[in-house]
C-alpha cells in the first residue's frame, strides 16, 4: 500500500536539511505496560512535548522501504539539563502488500495498538486530532537509563506484533526548532488521508463529486484509485 508515500517523502525531505543521528537498533526495549500511568510532578525528571512547548505526532505506513532504522534530530543529552522540550515522533510502518478487503481492518488495528502504547514510568498523553506527543518522563525511569533508542525499540515492538507489519522505523525529535512548524501541515495531511481512507470504507458508494474531502484526495496519489477499486468489489 502506497497511499501515504508522497507525504512520507514530503516528510522527509524537511527532515534532510537537518541532522539526522542514528540510534542503536539492537537495544532492549523500554517496558511496556498494558495501562497508561499517572504522574505527579514532583516524581517528574523532564517533560517532552506539551504545552507551551511544540510538538508533533505522525504515524503512517507504506509497503515501500522509505527509510530504514531509528533517529534522534536535536540533541538527545538535553534530556539530561532541560526540565521541558520540544518534542516529535513520527512512526514510519513498513508492511506487506494488503488486499484492498483488509485495509479498513488493518488501520484500525495500527491505531488500536498505537492508542496502548504505554510504557513504564513514563506517562504518555497524545492527540491525533491536533497531532501531538507528550511524555512526562519520571525520577525512576531516568534513573534507570531511558533513552531514545530504548523507547523506538519498544515502538517497534509494538507493532510487529501486526502480522502485516515488516519492519518500524522511528524518528525522535527534542528540543526548540523550526521543524515542528514545517511538518505540521504533512501531520494534518496524514491525518485527513486516514480520514478519507476510513470514509471510503463507511460509504462505498459515495459521489465523488460530492464529497468533502475531494483536496486530499487530489492530492495525496492513491486514494482515488483506491475508491474506483472498492467501487469495482461493491
Amino acid at each position: 500500500m502506497d497511499i501515504f508515500d508522497s507525504l512520507i517523502k514530503d516528510t522527509l525531505k524537511v527532515l534532510d536539511d537537518y541532522p539526522m543521528v542514528p540510534l542503536a537498533k539492537d537495544v532492549e526495549p523500554w517496558e511496556i505496560l498494558d495501562k497508561n500511568i499517572y504522574l505527579f510532578d514532583k516524581n517528574t525528571a523532564f517533560e517532552l512535548g506539551g504545552y507551551p512547548k511544540e510538538s508533533v505526532n505522525m504515524l503512517t505506513q507504506s509497503s515501500n522501504k522509505l527509510i530504514d532504522g531509528f533517529y534522534v534530530v536535536g540533541d538527545e543529552n538535553l534530556i539530561k539539563t532541560e526540565k521541558h522540550l520540544s518534542f516529535g515522533k513520527i512512526v514510519i510502518l513498513k508492511i506487506k502488500d494488503i488486499d484492498v478487503d483488509n485495509i479498513y481492518d488493518f488501520s484500525q488495528e495500527v491505531l488500536l495498538k498505537d492508542a496502548k502504547s504505554h510504557f513504564k514510568d513514563v506517562m504518555t498523553r497524545a492527540s491525533s486530532k491536533h497531532y501531538y506527543i507528550n511524555y512526562k518522563v519520571s525520577k525512576d525511569a531516568q534513573k534507570a537509563g531511558f533513552s531514545f533508542a530504548k523507547i523506538a525499540s519498544a515502538i517497534k515492538k509494538q507493532f510487529m506484533q501486526i502480522d502485516a507489519v515488516e519492519d518500524v522505523s522511528v524518528i525522535f525529535i527534542v528540543g526548540d526548532s523550526d521543524i515542528y512548524k514545517k511538518l505540521l501541515p504533512l501531520c494534518e495531511k496524514t491525518k485527513e488521508a486516514t480520514i478519507a481512507l476510513n470514509h471510503m470504507f463507511d460509504g462505498v458508494d459515495m459521489d465523488c463529486h460530492s464529497c468533502n474531502m475531494n483536496d486530499i484526495c487530489d492530492e495525496v496519489q492513491g486514494l482515488r484509485k483506491l475508491h474506483k477499486q472498492l467501487n469495482k468489489k461493491n
